[in-house]
């Protein structure tokens, strides 16, 4: 039987009770957060205490309630890449890239 190779790390944050996800390449320790958005302690802590590597922020789309932690995020993570479909830039006027 394989190992798995990823792992899905999930957060539930917010007055809206939103769900943010780590995914680590258990290989490289490479980790991207999804929709980042309220509180980022837990995840900023799991991704300490495990040794990983932040390097990708991916939203799945652009309302107010997915992407509220960007700026910490990017202050956090220099180094971190932020991905999302052009037509969510358009549509919300993001000015990420």
């Amino acid at each position: 039987m394989h190992e798995k190779s990823f792992l899905i790390q999930t957060f539930e944050v917010g007055p809206m009770l939103n769900m943010i996800y780590l995914v680590v390449d258990k290989a490289t320790k490479k980790t991207a957060i999804v929709d980042p958005a309220w509180d980022l302690s837990d995840a900023y802590t799991f991704i300490r205490d495990n040794h990983l590597i932040l390097d990708k922020i991916l939203l799945t789309h652009s309302h107010h309630d997915h992407v509220n932690a960007i700026d910490e995020n990017q202050e956090v993570c220099t180094e971190s890449r932020v991905l999302v479909h052009i037509r969510n830039t358009k549509k919300h006027d993001l000015n990420i890239f």
